[in-house]
């Protein structure tokens, strides 16, 4: 994909109308760093259709906690992508999950309601905040009131239900907090968007109604996962020799890749290895896992910029899609990278369950095995790594066929736009 970068600039619509509509979403990043792209691709389509967007996003980049390279260390530093102004917001950075993250997320949104007032002229219709950010969220909130903005929730996660699921006691300081975060964030929302429609649920009996809850799900935009390479320069580039299983994304302590390992641990067939692609908090632990045990059929890569992600999985044999045992994650969790694998044409390895493992199944683009299980995990690479070539490139294509029919962004960013601007 080639980014347009242009000054910021304002579109006339027919009707004379047009809206300016910002982001919060400390995460965002551009197309050319790892990560995920939701925001910056709906963000384009709108500006396309001439409307005014700006994304504001952190200084310090969510995979490699170092700062991030857009980032200039002035007061605010700001960067246009196809229409779409990335104002980085600076915070503080952090490597593991301590105060310092809670510290990272609170600057951040004082930083971001401080840096929006500042650009209070140019008087935005609508804010959007978006989790699992909640400290983020609320500046987004705060920074609509100040301006007289309409306020929108985006709900990517369920926090702090899944952080209870995961075994933190409902009890704990920060879950009591971000208990009453949650709450204040769903009654004060004008419109509400979740990206599992299992979330409308969960939001509803919390007293709110279906009325203003709007499913927009995760996907892809097919237009910006278009690579030229061919497969074999793919996997030539990237040392691919075997069956060649990848996991791409964050390496979190939710996504249970130590049973992921466990499995290959299990499996000595010489022509199977998994690649673990990505950064994250469970990395360093997981490759000292990994070197004591001399598991020599996993190995780690660095994190991939979103624009080269389509080659990297063009090269794989299947993708893994992996997260741990938690009640919310069967109906209220969206993952990237499984609609990623899916346009990508790779077949799934789901170690999911609930609705995502349905459609895995019902879609016939992979195999699904149980959580926080090796030998399920094992038996999975195994059946996968058995399947002809022909057949596992089938599975890949209904996969990419159930991407264009439902989850291409292009088509979903009128119908989010329309919901946020009513």
């Amino acid at each position: 994909m080639v980014s347009r970068r242009s000054p910021a600039r304002a579109f006339d619509l027919g009707d004379g109308k047009m809206a300016c509509i910002w982001m919060v979403y400390q995460d965002a990043v551009t197309p050319d760093l790892p990560g995920g792209t939701r925001h910056y691709d709906f963000g384009a389509e709108w500006a396309r259709a001439g409307h005014r967007v700006a994304l504001f996003a952190a200084t310090v980049h969510l995979t490699t906690y170092s700062g991030n390279p857009k980032s200039t260390g002035k007061r605010e530093n700001c960067e246009c992508i196809d229409g779409v102004e990335f104002v980085w917001v600076p915070t503080i950075r952090y490597k593991v999950n301590n105060w310092r993250r809670v510290l990272n997320m609170i600057l951040f949104a004082l930083n971001t309601v401080l840096t929006g007032w500042r650009r209070r002229a140019e008087r935005p219709d609508v804010v959007i905040g978006s989790s699992p950010n909640l400290f983020a969220a609320v500046g987004a909130y705060w920074l609509s009131r100040l301006i007289g903005a309409r306020f929108v929730l985006e709900v990517r996660d369920l926090w702090p239900q899944s952080l209870i699921d995961l075994g933190v006691s409902p009890r704990h300081p920060i879950v009591l907090l971000f208990s009453w975060m949650e709450s204040f964030l769903y009654h004060r929302a004008q419109q509400i968007i979740v990206l599992a429609q299992g979330s409308i649920n969960y939001i509803s009996a919390k007293g709110i109604e279906c009325s203003k809850i709007v499913y927009v799900p995760n996907g892809v935009h097919l237009d910006h996962f278009v690579v030229s390479a061919t497969r074999e320069e793919g996997r030539a580039k990237y040392g691919f020799t075997k069956f060649t299983l990848g996991y791409v994304g964050v390496n979190g302590e939710s996504h249970g890749l130590i049973y992921l390992v466990d499995a290959m641990a299990t499996i000595d067939d010489p022509d199977i290895e998994l690649v673990i692609i990505g950064n994250g908090p469970a990395r360093p632990g997981l490759m000292q896992y990994v070197q004591d045990r001399a598991i020599a059929n996993v190995r780690f890569m660095d994190p991939v910029p979103k624009t080269e992600v389509p080659l990297v999985l063009k090269a794989l044999d299947a993708g893994v899609l992996s997260l741990r045992r938690a009640d919310c994650f069967l109906y209220g969790i969206s993952p990237n990278k499984l609609f990623d694998y899916m346009a990508a044409s790779l077949p799934v390895l789901g170690i999911i369950d609930g609705w995502v493992a349905d459609l895995i199944h019902s879609s016939r683009c992979g195999v699904v095995c149980n959580q926080e299980d090796a030998k399920s995990i094992s038996a999975g690479i195994r059946l996968l790594a058995g399947k002809a070539p022909d057949e596992r490139s089938q599975m890949g294509q209904r996969g990419r066929e159930v991407i264009q029919q439902h989850y291409n962004r292009k088509t979903w960013a009128s119908e989010y736009l329309q919901s946020i601007t009513v």
